[in-house]
């Protein structure tokens, strides 16, 4: 199979290069066939997460001087909140000011 039809798979069904390849591999290079195979495993793995609970999590606010702009932030998880916050690029902000604690 050639990377031309990899890359048009992509396009059409959003899935990574390798789970392109390995799809188109399935089904003998046929397109049509190999976005199915993405598409049922894809509702495959959500149907085993679906069972999953984001029981962690934080809640973060921002309000600017003269209270003109605000945002807020939820951000939910199944792992441990402290181990996400620091891996987790832009979470930071929700540190309180000064030190290291969220």
């Amino acid at each position: 199979m050639s990377a031309k039809v990899v890359k048009e798979l992509r396009e059409k069904s959003g899935a990574g290069m390798m789970d392109c390849k390995k799809a188109l591999g399935e089904c003998g290079g046929d397109l049509d066939a190999a976005a199915d195979y993405l598409r049922k495993k894809g509702l495959a793995s959500a149907g085993k997460k679906a069972g999953r609970v984001a029981s962690e999590g934080a809640i973060g606010a921002y309000i600017h001087a003269g209270s003109r702009c605000a945002a807020g932030l939820v951000h939910c998880c199944r792992q441990c909140t402290r181990k996400v916050m620091t891996c987790t690029p832009g979470l930071s902000l929700l540190r309180k000011p000064g030190t290291d604690r969220y």
